[in-house]
């Protein structure tokens, strides 16, 4: 049984697929498959669009850090080269360029398709 929230949750994430599709963003960016995964297993998100600034840096840097980290441990530092330290300031810097730039990408993609803000849904 859907509670209030769940249904205006649900409600706004549907109006969201909605206005993205009649400005033009492609199916595959306005819902990927990660999306549909994480609705399905009922946990509330946004949409890419219209999440805030920091929100999305956070998630794709972090995601892209933590890769970028276990890159650095398992592959490429097979010799112990490198030390802690040194990876993980790299794992950290990495993730944080990365998290900025896709924000920015996102802002941007956004403003451009003239997206309303997720509270005006």
């Amino acid at each position: 049984m859907l509670t209030q929230r769940d249904h205006i949750y649900s409600s706004k994430y549907q109006n969201a697929l909605r206005e993205m599709e009649l400005a033009g963003v492609a199916p595959r960016d306005a819902d990927p498959w990660t999306q549909r995964v994480l609705r399905r297993l009922g946990v509330p998100h946004r949409p890419a669009y219209y999440r805030g600034f920091c929100c999305t840096a956070l998630m794709s840097g972090t995601l892209f850090g933590l890769f970028c980290l276990l890159f650095l441990v398992l592959i490429y530092n097979r010799e112990g080269l490198f030390s802690v330290q040194t990876m993980t300031i790299t794992g950290v810097l990495a993730g944080l360029f990365f998290g900025i730039g896709v924000a920015l990408i996102v802002r941007r993609k956004a403003i451009e398709f003239k997206l309303s803000s997720w509270d005006a849904l």
